[in-house]
């Protein structure tokens, strides 16, 4: 993989600098997992690691990062930082998959049905998410642009 077009100063200027430099120690500690870069999407993937972080990347540089600890004092946490720092750092250890989106696109809709049905088996949180986007969807089955809003909007 290419190294990415941005660098430490571009990191530093999305996290406090607390969180940037915990963020370089948790990074040269070693304790960042697996990166996995789908498109314009970087996830850190291990099934140790307590958090799930994911970076979006748009036009050379990051666009929206999330991660799952409980950090909300402004700014990306440290488990961002040292994540995006070893991307730029090691841009040779992120392992390049197929976007979902090109990995779905030639299944049929019996073999999509069959994959959700699957995991749904073992998580309730996508039968609900499924559930709640399904009640929106338009008569001819689309979702984009379709919300309903379930409140009159007209004034009171």
């Amino acid at each position: 993989m290419t190294p990415p077009p941005f660098g430490e100063d571009a990191i530093r200027s999305l996290a406090t600098e607390e969180s940037f430099a915990r963020g370089r120690r948790y990074f040269r500690s070693g304790a960042v997992s697996e990166l996995m870069r789908r498109g314009d999407i970087v996830v850190e993937g291990s099934e140790f690691a307590p958090y799930d972080v994911t970076v979006r990347l748009r036009e050379g540089g990051v666009t929206e990062t999330r991660c799952s600890c409980p950090y909300d004092w402004g700014g990306a946490c440290k488990h961002v930082a040292a994540v995006l720092l070893k991307f730029v750092a090691k841009p040779g250890e992120v392992v390049e998959r197929l976007p979902l989106a090109d990995m779905l696109r030639d299944l049929d809709r019996v073999a999509l049905a069959a994959l959700l049905l699957k995991r749904a088996e073992s998580d309730p949180g996508l039968v609900l998410w499924l559930e709640a986007e399904l009640a929106v969807a338009a008569p001819d089955g689309s979702l984009a642009g379709s919300r309903r809003t379930a409140v009159d909007p007209e004034p009171i």
